[in-house]
C-alpha cells in the first residue's frame, strides 16, 4: 500500500517537474521577431536620401508585420538587394539574412520561426517605398479605416493595405490600459457617413482610464490623431514617448486647412484628479522639424518635446473653439528658421500633423467626454527645388 502511494507520488512529482519543464521551454521559444533590418551598400546614395536610410524604421506595435525602407531615390535599381536582419536569439529566418531578391516589384516575404518550437512562426513581409510626387495640395479625407487584427480598434492609412499606416493614435495604448473596453469607448474612432460631405470622418474623445488611470495618476487618454506611429513599447512606461509624430517630406507645409466640430467635457482636471478653474481645449496644429540631430542620428518628435524642440523650424496651430456643426478653418504655417532646400529635396524634414481632443491630454490633463470631429484636412505645401519627375517631363515635352 505505501508502495502503490509512493509510486503515484513520485509520478506526480516527475509531471510537475515535466509540465514545469514545457512552461519554461514555451516562455523562451515563442517569440520569433525581427528586431532590426539593414542593407549594406558601398554608395547609399544611389538608393537612399539620407545614409540612415540604410536602416528599415520598425515600429513595434504594427501588427501587420511590414519592414519598410523608406526615402528610396526614384529609379533606384532594387533588382538585387540583400536586406540583412537581426532577429529573436535562437530563431530561423527563411530566405536566410543577407540573400539577395528582386524588391524592383514590390515587397518579398520572410519567416521567422521561434527556436525550439516550428509551430511558433511570423511572416514579414520586407519592401521599399519612393516618396509620392505630390502637388501644391495633399487633402486627407480618412475613408480608409481599418480594425486592428485582435478586433479591439481601429487604425487609419491613406497607404495601400500591405503598406505601414501613414496615421497613428493612442488607440493601442488604450488597449492596454483597459483591456475589456468595448471599441465604442476607445478615445479614436470612425464615422461612417458623419463627415462634411457625407463621407467618413475621425472622432476624437477624452476617455477616462479607469482603475489603472487612478492608481497610476494617469486618469484620462485624449483621443489624439496623428501623421506618425504609435509606440506600443513606451505606453505604459515612457508615455510621452509613445506618440511619435511625423513622417518624412521633401516639401514644405505653409498653411493647414479643415473642418471640424468640437464640445469640451464638463468637469477640467488635473492628473490627479483635481478639478482645474478652466475649460478643456482641443487642438490641431501642422508642424515641420529637421530629422536628424547634430551627430547625424535621425530624430523624431514624440509628446515629450513636440513643443519645444530644438530642431522645430515652423508651425502652424488651431486652439478649436466650440461649436456644434461643421466649421471650416484655416491657419498658416509660421516659420522662425530657414528651411533648407538641399535638406528638404533629401527627406531631411519630417511634417507633423496632429489633432487631440484635449490641449494637455499628453500630460493627463484634460475633461472627460470632451469630443473633437475632424474631417477633410489639407496642407498646402510650396516646393521650392523642381521634382525629378517634373523634369523628366519637361525635358520629353521639349524633345517632342
Amino acid at each position: 500500500m505505501h508502495t502503490h502511494r509512493l509510486r503515484i507520488c513520485i509520478i506526480a512529482c516527475m509531471a510537475c517537474l515535466a509540465l514545469a519543464s514545457c512552461i519554461k521551454d514555451e516562455e523562451a521559444t515563442w517569440e520569433a521577431d525581427i528586431t532590426e533590418a539593414w542593407v549594406d551598400l558601398d554608395d547609399y546614395s544611389k538608393y537612399f536620401y539620407n545614409a540612415d536610410d540604410v536602416y528599415a524604421k520598425i515600429n513595434a506595435d504594427y501588427a501587420s508585420s511590414i519592414i519598410t525602407f523608406d526615402n528610396v531615390r526614384p529609379g533606384a535599381d532594387l533588382s538585387a538587394m540583400a536586406p540583412q536582419f537581426t532577429i529573436t536569439e535562437g530563431a530561423t529566418i527563411t530566405p536566410a539574412s543577407g540573400t539577395v531578391r528582386d524588391f524592383s516589384e514590390g515587397g518579398q516575404e520572410y519567416t521567422v520561426v521561434s527556436p525550439g518550437n516550428q509551430r511558433s512562426y511570423r511572416t514579414y513581409t520586407v519592401r521599399f517605398s519612393t516618396p509620392d510626387v505630390v502637388g501644391d495640395t495633399i487633402h486627407y479625407d480618412f475613408e480608409n479605416y481599418y480594425l486592428d487584427d485582435s478586433g479591439k480598434y481601429y487604425y487609419w492609412s491613406d497607404n495601400d493595405p500591405d503598406e505601414e499606416p501613414n496615421w497613428g493614435s493612442a488607440n493601442p495604448g488604450f488597449a492596454l490600459a483597459r483591456a475589456t473596453a468595448s471599441i465604442e469607448e476607445y478615445p479614436s474612432l470612425p464615422v461612417p457617413g458623419g463627415g462634411v460631405d457625407g463621407g467618413a470622418c475621425v472622432k476624437l474623445t477624452t476617455c477616462d482610464l479607469g482603475a489603472w488611470g487612478t492608481i497610476t495618476n494617469k486618469r484620462i487618454a485624449a483621443g489624439n490623431f496623428f501623421l506618425g506611429s504609435f509606440d506600443l513599447s513606451k505606453a505604459l512606461t515612457e508615455t510621452l514617448k509613445s506618440t511619435r509624430f511625423g513622417l518624412p517630406v521633401n516639401y514644405k507645409p505653409v498653411r493647414l486647412t479643415g473642418w471640424y466640430m468640437y464640445s469640451p467635457g464638463s468637469e477640467m482636471m488635473d492628473r490627479s484628479g483635481n478639478p482645474l478653474d478652466s475649460d478643456d481645449e482641443a487642438i490641431i496644429y501642422c508642424q515641420l522639424y529637421r530629422n536628424h540631430d547634430e551627430d547625424g542620428n535621425y530624430v523624431v518628435l514624440t509628446g515629450e518635446d513636440t513643443f519645444d524642440s530644438e530642431l522645430r523650424v515652423g508651425r502652424g496651430e488651431f486652439n478649436c473653439p466650440p461649436v456644434s456643426t461643421w466649421t471650416y478653418f484655416e491657419v498658416d504655417v509660421s516659420y522662425w528658421d530657414d528651411v533648407d532646400n538641399d535638406m528638404l529635396e533629401n527627406m531631411g524634414y519630417n511634417m507633423a500633423l496632429v489633432c487631440s481632443s484635449s490641449r494637455n491630454g499628453a500630460y493627463y490633463e484634460g475633461a472627460v467626454g470632451s469630443t473633437l470631429y475632424i474631417d477633410n484636412l489639407s496642407v498646402i505645401v510650396e516646393k521650392p527645388y523642381e521634382d525629378d519627375a517634373d523634369t523628366e517631363t519637361e525635358t520629353e515635352t521639349e524633345n517632342e
